[in-house]
């Protein structure tokens, strides 16, 4: 029982064999050569095979620590130089979109953001300005129209008064038309 059967494991092909000898396994590998009838044996006793195993896990247990440390350590990366900065934009954003024309984005690590929060600041604050102007234009426009109406009541009053001073002339009552004088002058 003891006894490797090669001419079995020539014929089926099989590459392995679990031999038991002296209360030890062994792993028989073998192979045959081939255009010979020699088959190459390896004896490897089943203990030593296991005994480097626990070295092999170990160091996947290490590797899988390290590329999840260096994950974390991206992810953190990955957020200061890109999520932040973005949702400071989209924030910056809203601020203007809801009148707050005073946002102004602060420098970011990544040279990209920094030309884009520069460009906001300066965008933001061009629309501010042009604001103040369209603002500005408006207030005038009102005062012209404002005055405009003031010049067209200005010559109304003035023949109203006149007729009033003609009407108490013709009543003779020249103490009024004194006074009423008076204060069309002044």
């Amino acid at each position: 029982t003891n006894r490797l059967n090669t001419s079995r494991a020539s014929e089926s092909n099989e590459v392995y064999q679990i031999v038991k000898k002296d209360d030890r396994k062994y792993i028989v590998v073998m192979n045959q050569i081939q255009g010979t009838d020699v088959i190459l044996s390896a004896f490897v006793p089943e203990s030593q095979m296991l005994k480097n195993l626990y070295h092999f896990r170990r160091g996947i247990i290490i590797i899988s620590i390290v590329a999840f440390i260096i994950l974390i350590v991206y992810l953190v990366y990955l957020n200061e130089i890109i999520l932040k900065p973005m949702n400071n934009l989209v924030r910056g954003m809203r601020r203007i979109k809801h009148g707050d024309w005073n946002t102004r984005l602060h420098t970011s690590k990544a040279k990209e953001f920094t030309i884009i929060n520069e460009t906001f600041n300066s965008m933001a604050s061009e629309i501010h300005e042009l604001k103040i102007s369209v603002y500005e234009e408006q207030i005038k426009a009102h005062k012209a129209e404002l005055k405009h109406l003031q010049l067209q009541i200005n010559p109304h009053f003035l023949l109203n008064s006149i007729n009033i001073v003609y009407n108490l002339a013709e009543i003779k009552n020249y103490n009024v038309i004194q006074l009423m004088c008076m204060n069309l002058v002044k």
